[in-house]
């Protein structure tokens, strides 16, 4: 009995002896424990950010896309692909090379032989018949004329200018010649025109200062030298474009 009352008194003494500190040390071990298992757990913010993450993963921002890719007008477009002015770049080239035809020869212009005479314009003055004859001073391009007309075709004489002024007012186109010392070959190939030029007349005509000459209603051109191809164009410029149109034979009594 005495012994067993010393053995508690021991344990008792033993135990009053434990310092505060142990003691707390001891008490704090439970709580860190507990801590520490609850950090083995995931934080619930840490799911959440996961979450994002996954959604983001799987529905990407449209706006990133569209930063990443590269706009349409970036990129260089093909060689054939077409420009401004509606051809292809190799069609501006071309046109380039071909310049802006501001030299191109105008066909409306005057008709002018290689020695540099060129065709003129002819004001009409009048459109009356009067009685022959007439005196003109120059090559007549119409104007006053005699009621009768004469004949289309080859004259191989003078004839009454009057008369032929009349078939310009018809649409004639009068090709003339005064040669005096001759011109044989010249007037062979006016006169070789008629057969296909229903409006022509070849005919001499001495008043003439010049060598050649052609005139039609309102026009007129004269020259030195013989330009067979100037004259020819004269003639389809202006043949029947008078006021009046016909190519039949003068009236009985002219």
């Amino acid at each position: 009995m005495r012994f067993s009352t010393l053995l508690l008194c021991l344990t008792l003494l033993l135990a009053c002896d434990e310092s505060p500190s142990e003691r707390a040390d001891a008490g704090d071990d439970g709580p860190d424990s507990a801590q520490n298992g609850k950090d083995t757990d995931a934080d619930p913010s840490d799911e959440d950010d996961g979450a994002t993450a996954d959604q983001d993963a799987q529905d990407p921002d449209p706006s990133d896309a569209g930063m990443d890719a590269s706009p349409e007008d970036d990129a260089e477009p093909p060689a054939d692909a077409n420009i401004e002015d509606g051809g292809t770049a190799d069609d501006a080239a071309a046109a380039d090379a071909a310049g802006d035809g501001s030299n191109t020869i105008d066909a409306s212009g005057p008709v002018c032989t290689h020695c540099g005479a060129c065709e003129q314009t002819v004001p009409i003055t009048s459109t009356e018949h009067a009685p022959e004859p007439i005196q003109y001073t120059e090559l007549p391009a119409g104007g006053k004329h005699t009621a009768c007309w004469t004949t289309f075709g080859v004259h191989g004489s003078e004839t009454p200018v009057a008369r032929w002024v009349h078939n310009q007012e018809h649409g004639a186109v009068v090709f003339v010649y005064n040669c005096p010392d001759g011109c044989p070959d010249e007037v062979s190939e006016l006169e070789a025109l008629v057969p296909d030029r229903p409006f022509a007349i070849v005919a001499p005509f001495s008043p003439m200062t010049t060598r050649f000459g052609v005139a039609s209603w309102g026009h007129r051109l004269v020259s030195d030298c013989f330009d067979l191809e100037a004259f020819v164009e004269f003639y389809e410029r202006h043949a029947n474009k008078a006021p009046e149109s016909v190519l039949g034979p003068p009236p009985d009594g002219c």
